[in-house]
């Protein structure tokens, strides 16, 4: 099967690689030769962390060498596409262009579609505001993050629509073996992204309250320079070779979130990784995070501040909850959200789009 994957990003960006480049190893033993064309290469990428902007010459560029690949490509097997084909470009121009190249598979782990409705372009609004569900309607199989991106590609009228949550490669985590003690440092901490971590003011109250009844220590990882405000915080670059050790040296990691229809869309991947490193978490209940977490068994999912803070003082409370809480989480990643369990699904839906004609 010939597959030509066109990704977001290459290999640093998290979304194409949790999301395709993973899998590239067991697609490959099942004879699936793959060929990635990333829209946006590493270097935009390092711009935009470095500057928290956009290089204009550098889109333009990267949709230069999309249209004039597509346009050279010959025919493949499946098309696997990442959101869109070019984003604020038309639909119709986007399935004018993948049909002389394959049926698609196309991929969602954000509410991509509520980019373009809450826009605030009223011209962008009105034009391209169901760019996506049009998008997922003319694609041969929808792969969807979590139950509310499932719910909306059917509702746009999708055909195939298969649930595939993020994963992470377990193997890479080793699980943590020592909890801290009563009158040890707790390290509550948390993975993402500078765009990310303004979902941590969610959980400043009930952090800052535990910090000033016990030791602990806020440990964020690729969060940037950001401001927790009475909560005092220590930062460390991400980095994909550290993320799996950084995951195991927290006692807790959290994932506070706050709801509206873009955060619906979000896959919890970071609580996955939590798990994956035998960590217990706490999590706002939202979307995807309540299928994700167990409540009481792999962690804690809340509501408002009490609750953020309850959760914490038990685990904190508590190292043989944090370590049975940990080892669940472990086992429910190896089940549910491993690439492992996952890279058959993504398979059987690739093979799937080539029976569409």
């Amino acid at each position: 099967m010939k597959v030509l994957a066109l990704t977001r990003y290459g290999q640093s960006g998290a979304s194409s690689r949790v999301r395709l480049f993973q899998f590239i190893p067991f697609l490959e033993q099942q004879g699936v030769r793959l060929t990635a064309a990333p829209l946006f290469g590493d270097g935009y990428i390092e711009t935009y962390n470095r500057t928290s902007g956009r290089s204009l010459r550098q889109v333009a560029q990267s949709y230069a060498r999309r249209l004039s690949g597509l346009l050279l490509s010959g025919r493949y097997d499946v098309v696997w596409l990442e959101k869109e084909l070019l984003p604020l470009a038309p639909a119709l121009f986007e399935r004018a262009l993948l049909h002389r190249v394959g049926p698609v598979v196309v991929d969602y782990d954000d509410a991509t579609f509520q980019w373009y409705r809450g826009h605030r372009n009223v011209l962008v609004r009105k034009g391209l505001g169901r760019k996506i569900d049009r998008v997922m309607a003319a694609s041969a199989v929808v792969i969807a993050g979590n139950r509310y991106l499932s719910q909306q590609a059917t509702s746009a009228g999708a055909t195939d629509v298969r649930l595939i949550p993020s994963v992470v490669d377990v193997e890479r985590y080793k699980p943590r073996q020592r909890w801290a003690g009563l009158e040890e440092p707790l390290v509550v901490g948390w993975i993402g992204s500078p765009s990310t971590a303004t979902y941590l003011r969610g959980a400043v109250p009930a952090l800052a309250t535990l910090q000033q009844e016990r030791r602990a220590e806020v440990r964020l990882v690729g969060a940037g320079e950001t401001d927790l405000g009475p909560a005092t915080h220590t930062t460390a670059p991400w980095s994909y070779a550290m993320e799996a050790s950084q995951a195991a040296s927290f006692d807790v990691g959290i994932m506070p979130l706050r709801d509206d229809p873009w955060t619906r869309g979000k896959c919890g991947y970071k609580l996955v990784q939590y798990m994956a490193a035998g960590v217990p978490v706490v999590a706002d209940a939202v979307s995807a995070n309540n299928d994700i977490v167990v409540h009481g068994e792999t962690g804690f999912l809340v509501r408002g501040e009490k609750e953020w803070l309850d959760a914490l003082r038990r685990l904190a409370a508590d190292p043989d909850l944090r370590r049975r809480m940990g080892a669940a989480g472990r086992q429910r990643a190896e089940q549910f959200y491993s690439v492992a369990s996952a890279a058959p699904l993504l398979h059987a839906a690739l093979r799937s789009a080539t029976q569409v004609r």
